[in-house]
């Protein structure tokens, strides 16, 4: 899931860009699954969870933000975005209080090919 977000981050939020170097970033509460910059250069802290996302979700990408925020002394100046399948009712509920935390839900939809012999 990771890897397939990294190939295609605009689908995410348009204008992000990966500054990670391709790995996972260590911060005091924790690894963020993807570090990147907005187009107006804020920090975004992404966290991905396959299946719903509850309470616990918010508050380890809320967690990372504030770590990356004290790290890089932005001044809060941070953004989250949690992308899960789906979000349970009290994820969606602590989410609606932070307005720099985004909730995106995935979809996968599978393409096959005939193998060549």
């Amino acid at each position: 899931m990771r890897v397939a977000l990294r190939c295609s981050i605009e689908q995410l939020e348009p204008g992000l860009v990966i500054v990670d170097g391709g790995a996972e970033r260590f911060v005091a509460s924790g690894f963020i699954d993807i570090t990147a910059r907005d187009p107006s250069g804020v920090l975004v802290a992404i966290e991905i969870k396959t299946g719903a996302a509850g309470q616990r979700a918010v508050a380890q990408v809320l967690s990372c933000m504030g770590d990356l925020a004290n790290e890089e002394g932005t001044g809060g100046r941070v953004r989250g975005i949690l992308v899960a399948a789906d979000f349970e009712t009290k994820a969606l509920a602590a989410a609606k209080m932070v307005p720099n935390l985004l909730l995106r839900r995935y979809q996968v939809n599978f393409q096959f090919a005939e193998a060549s012999l």
